[in-house]
C-alpha cells in the first residue's frame, strides 16, 4: 500500500516537473501554475459509490466540489469502449473524426527517464489515444491510472484509500490556485456490482479554486445530459475539460459540461437506482403474469362468446378486467413519483391504484359506449402533459417497468416505453371529436412529445405524426387509395420539420435532437446515416432479443382481426361502430411506425398491443352480453 502510493505521488510530482520544463515558466523563477489551468484526472475501476464514500478521502474531495453517480450505458460487450467514450465524449466515432485527439492535444506525459535514471511510471487509461508526448501548453491535463499499480486481485479498499489520499494532496496543493480542477472517475463497475445490477459508478470533480474544507456540505454535480441533481454521463467529462480550457465543445461530441450544484442527496438517488434494479425483473413478471391470465381469460371467454354469450355479470368482471390493464399501463409510469421503490411500497401502490383508477373510470358514467376508455385516455394524456410541463417530467426518470435515467439511454423526455400510452390517449380522445378537431388533437399532441422542454422524443414524435395522417386519410376516405399514403407522409414531415426546428433554435440546454441537426447541417448523407444506423440499432436489438418478436406478431395478429373481422370480434366491432374500428386500426399501424422510428423498437412498439387487445375485447364482451341476454 505505502509503496504504491508513493509511486504514485512520484508519478504526480514527476507530471508536474515536466509541465514546468516545457511551458519555460520554471526557468524565469515566476509560478509556474500562474494562468495556466490544470485538470488532473485519477481513474480508477470497479469501485462503487458506497465504497468511494466510504474513504475519507473521497468524502473530502467532495466537500471541495460535488459527487455524482455517473452513468456509461454500455453494454458487457462494450466496456472495453470506456476510454474512448471518455475521452471522446461519444461511442459514434467515425474514421475521420478528430474527437479523440483534441484532448490529448493537451496531454502532459510524464517523461520516460530522467538524468538520475528510470523515472516512476507513468500509467494513463486511454492506451494508444493518449499522445507519448506533449503539444501545446496553454493547458495542461494529466491522467493517471491508479489501477495499474495494483493487481487484478489488490483489494478494492486499498485503491480507494490510495487514489483518494493522492487526489486530496493535488486538491491542497493547488487550492490556493483559481485555474486548477480535479476529477475522479470510475469506468467500470465491478463484479460484485455486476451482480447487484449496479450499473452507476462515482465521479467526484473539485470546483476551481475550490479546498477541501473539512466542514463544508458534500456537494453535488450535474450536467444538461441529465439535468438531474447527483447524474452525470461518461460523456460529459470531456466536454467539461474542455469548457475548463475554455474551448468550444464540438457538435459531435454527445455530452455537457459537468458543473457543481446545490442542493441533491446523491445517497438518495443512489439508493433509489439499487431499489428499482432489485424489484424491476420481479415487478416486470408480475405484470407480465397478470397480461397472460387476462389474455388467457379472454381467450377462453371469446370461446364461451361464439357458443351462447356471456351472462351480465361475467361481462362485467371481464370488461372491468380488461379496463384495469389499460389503467394499469398508466400506473407504472405514475410510480415513478414514489420516493422509495421496496417491494413494501410498490405491491400495495400497483395494486390500489390499478384497481382504483379502473373503478374510477367505471364509475365515473362518462357518456358513451366507451366511456370508461375515454376517461382512461383523459386521464393518461392529462397527467403526462402536466408532468412534463410543470414539473418537468419527473415520473418518466425512473417509471416502475424500467428504461430509467440510470441506464443513461434517455435522461428526460418521455420513455419510448410509453410512447403507445401517449398515441392510444391521443386517438381514444379523437373518437369523441369530428375528423380535423381529432386530427389537430393528435398532431398537437406530436409536438408536445417532440418539444425539447416537454416529451423530447422526436421518434415518438414521428410516431404521433404518422397516427394524424392516418386519421385524417381513415376517417376522411371512405376507400384509402395509394396517393393518400403521400398525405401521411406530408404530415410526417411537416411536423418532423417544426420538431427538430424547435430543437436546434428553441432558447435552452441541447437535446437529442439538437445535437442531431447541428451534426446533419445541409447534408442530407448524414441524415441518412443516422436514419440508417436507428434501422441497425433496432433490428440488432430484435436480434439480441428474439423474445421482441413475440409483441410485434400480436400487432400483426390485432391488424388481421380489424381487417377480417372474424367472431367473436366482429359482432363486437360493429356494436362499437366505424369510428371505434378506425382508431385501433391507427393504433396498431403507428405502433408498426414507432417499432421502425425509435431505436428500441420493440420496446416503444409492444405496448400499442395493450390498447388493440383491450379495445377488441371490451367490445366483444359487450355485444356477447347482449346476444345471452333473453329476447
Amino acid at each position: 500500500m505505502t509503496r504504491a502510493r508513493a509511486a504514485l505521488l512520484l508519478t504526480t510530482l514527476a507530471c508536474v516537473w515536466m509541465s514546468d520544463l516545457t511551458s519555460g515558466s520554471w526557468a524565469q523563477g515566476s509560478n509556474p501554475r500562474m494562468g495556466h489551468p490544470y485538470v488532473f484526472l485519477y481513474l480508477i475501476d470497479h469501485v462503487s459509490f458506497e465504497e468511494a464514500m466510504q474513504a475519507p478521502a473521497f468524502s473530502q474531495l467532495a466537500r471541495g466540489g460535488g459527487v455524482a453517480l455517473m452513468t456509461a450505458h454500455l453494454a458487457q460487450g462494450e466496456r472495453g469502449r470506456a476510454p474512448s467514450a471518455l475521452f471522446s465524449g461519444t461511442l459514434d466515432l467515425s474514421p475521420s473524426s478528430n474527437l479523440m485527439g483534441i484532448l490529448t492535444t493537451y496531454l502532459l506525459v510524464c517523461p520516460a527517464e530522467t538524468s538520475d535514471g528510470p523515472a516512476p511510471p507513468c500509467p494513463d487509461a486511454a492506451g494508444s489515444f493518449i499522445a507519448s508526448a506533449p503539444k501545446a501548453h496553454s493547458a495542461s491535463l494529466f491522467v493517471l491510472d491508479a489501477t495499474a499499480l495494483f493487481p487484478p486481485d489488490a483489494p478494492r479498499s486499498a485503491v480507494v484509500a490510495t487514489v483518494q489520499a493522492v487526489a486530496e494532496d493535488a486538491v491542497q496543493a493547488l487550492s490556493s490556485e483559481s485555474n486548477a480542477r480535479v476529477i475522479v472517475a470510475s469506468l467500470l463497475p465491478s463484479s460484485e456490482m455486476d451482480r447487484e445490477g449496479d450499473e452507476v459508478t462515482p465521479l467526484l470533480m473539485t470546483g476551481p479554486g475550490t479546498g477541501a474544507d473539512p466542514g463544508a456540505a458534500i456537494g453535488s454535480l450535474s450536467s444538461d445530459s441529465a439535468r438531474q441533481k447527483g447524474l452525470v454521463s461518461i460523456f460529459d467529462v470531456a466536454p467539461t475539460i474542455l469548457q475548463f480550457f475554455q474551448m468550444s465543445v464540438p457538435s459531435e461530441m454527445e455530452g455537457n459540461p459537468i458543473r457543481v450544484v446545490a442542493g441533491g442527496d446523491v445517497f438518495a438517488l443512489h439508493r433509489l437506482h439499487l431499489e428499482q434494479r432489485r424489484i424491476r425483473i420481479p415487478i416486470q413478471m408480475g405484470m407480465l403474469a397478470f397480461l397472460l391470465a387476462i389474455v388467457l381469460l379472454t381467450v377462453a371467454a371469446s370461446l364461451a362468446v361464439r357458443v351462447r354469450g356471456l351472462r351480465p355479470e361475467a361481462s362485467a368482471v371481464l370488461r372491468f378486467l380488461v379496463l384495469s390493464v389499460v389503467a394499469l399501463y398508466l400506473v407504472t409510469l405514475a410510480g415513478g413519483l414514489l420516493p422509495r421503490l421496496t417491494y413494501a411500497v410498490v405491491i400495495p401502490f400497483v395494486v390500489v391504484a390499478t384497481l382504483g383508477l379502473t373503478a374510477l373510470a367505471v364509475g365515473a358514467r362518462w357518456p358513451g359506449t366507451f366511456g370508461p376508455f375515454t376517461f382512461l385516455a383523459a386521464a393518461s394524456l392529462g397527467f403526462v402533459i402536466v408532468d412534463a410541463t410543470f414539473f418537468g417530467g419527473r415520473t418518466f426518470r425512473v417509471p416502475l417497468i424500467g428504461g430509467t435515467m440510470f441506464d443513461g439511454a434517455r435522461f428526460y423526455g418521455l420513455p419510448n416505453a410509453f410512447t403507445a400510452l401517449v398515441l392510444a390517449a391521443a386517438v381514444l380522445l379523437a373518437v369523441r371529436l369530428e375528423p380535423f378537431a381529432g386530427f389537430s388533437l393528435i398532431f398537437a399532441t406530436g409536438l408536445m412529445v417532440g418539444f425539447p422542454r416537454l416529451g423530447a422524443d422526436v421518434g415518438g414524435s414521428i410516431t404521433m405524426f404518422a397516427a394524424a395522417g392516418l386519421w385524417w386519410v381513415l376517417r376522411t376516405r371512405a376507400r384509402v387509395r395509394v396517393r393518400d399514403i403521400g398525405i401521411v407522409v406530408g404530415v410526417v414531415a411537416l411536423g418532423l420539420a417544426v420538431v427538430l426546428l424547435v430543437n436546434r433554435y428553441w432558447p435552452g440546454t441541447p437535446t437529442h435532437a439538437t445535437r442531431f441537426v447541428e451534426r446533419s447541417g445541409d447534408s442530407l448523407s448524414s441524415v441518412f446515416s443516422t436514419i440508417r444506423h436507428r434501422f441497425a440499432a433496432t433490428f440488432h436489438l430484435m436480434s439480441a432479443q428474439p423474445e421482441a418478436y413475440v409483441p410485434m406478431a400480436g400487432l400483426l395478429l390485432a391488424l388481421w382481426v380489424l381487417v377480417a373481422r372474424p367472431e367473436p370480434f366482429r359482432s363486437g366491432l360493429e356494436l362499437a361502430g366505424p369510428v371505434w374500428g378506425t382508431a385501433l386500426l391507427v393504433i396498431v399501424l403507428a405502433s408498426l411506425v414507432a417499432f421502425v422510428a425509435n431505436d428500441t423498437g420493440s420496446t416503444a412498439a409492444a405496448p400499442g398491443l395493450i390498447y388493440a387487445g383491450a379495445g377488441l375485447a371490451y367490445p366483444a364482451f359487450l355485444a356477447s352480453e347482449r346476444k345471452a341476454a333473453p329476447t
